[in-house]
């Protein structure tokens, strides 16, 4: 996290956007590493996202939230230092606009920051992550919703530099260290798992997907659960 921190002092009294931002999950990380910021706003499409991170950040009067689509902002051009999309790359659908509209509310100079799960380099635990997001993933897609599986470090690196136009400056893994008790709990995944089968119905698919579920099961309860390691790239505008 050293890194993530030096170059956030390198924008001392930022602005900073997160889109897509969820319950507020990158925002913790750089709200948490680096301080020195005058406002942190994190936007997301999703109205239990916006509530959830509302009550996270409750208590923290620089860090506030909207609703709000990434290709409807209604920020004033030029007007954040840090842009960060994070683990959201392989939800997009329109990856190209979705750059074009962070370039657009970033200031000359400044930064985005891509941060996404990665899928090489992992150990068997970090598998165990993988396989579930990419589970998830597939169950989205047949129902019509666009999720990608996770990109290969080299995938993230071209999409980024390509869709963007922008020059990767730095880039770094960022690897989160977990007590072994989490790491070997595994109960709340195998529910996750059942979750998402039951989000099926009564397709004649089910079945099959059931099967899938099945097997990685079978490599939690073998391997247990880590966070996959993430690369972070920084993009200078």
């Amino acid at each position: 996290m050293q890194k993530l921190s030096d170059f956030l002092k390198k924008y001392p009294h930022a602005r900073i956007l997160d889109i897509g931002t969820g319950v507020g999950n990158f925002i913790d990380l750089i709200s948490t590493v680096n301080d020195e910021y005058d406002e942190i706003v994190g936007i997301d499409i999703l109205d239990r996202a916006i509530q959830a991170a509302m009550i996270n950040f409750k208590d923290k009067p620089r860090i506030r939230f909207e609703k709000m689509d990434v290709l409807n902002m209604t920020f004033p051009e030029a007007s954040f230092d840090i842009v960060c999309l994070s683990n959201s790359l392989h939800h997009l659908s329109n990856v190209d606009e979705t750059f074009i509209a962070m370039k657009k509310v970033l200031k000359n100079g400044g930064a985005i920051l891509i941060n996404e799960m990665k899928s090489d380099n992992l150990n068997q635990s970090q598998m165990s992550h993988l396989l579930l997001h990419h589970f998830s993933a597939e169950i989205d897609r047949f129902l019509g919703i666009t999720h990608y599986d996770t990109f290969s470090r080299n995938k993230i690196l071209k999409i980024a530099s390509e869709s963007s136009g922008l020059n990767v400056k730095s880039d770094w893994d960022m690897i989160f260290d977990e007590p072994q008790s989490v790491q070997k709990d595994v109960v709340s995944y195998i529910e996750l798992l059942d979750r998402q089968v039951s989000r099926l119905g009564d397709s004649p698919k089910r079945p099959d997907f059931q099967e899938k579920a099945n097997l990685i099961k079978e490599h939690l309860q073998s391997n247990g659960i880590s966070s996959a390691t993430q690369v972070l790239l920084v993009l200078v505008k």
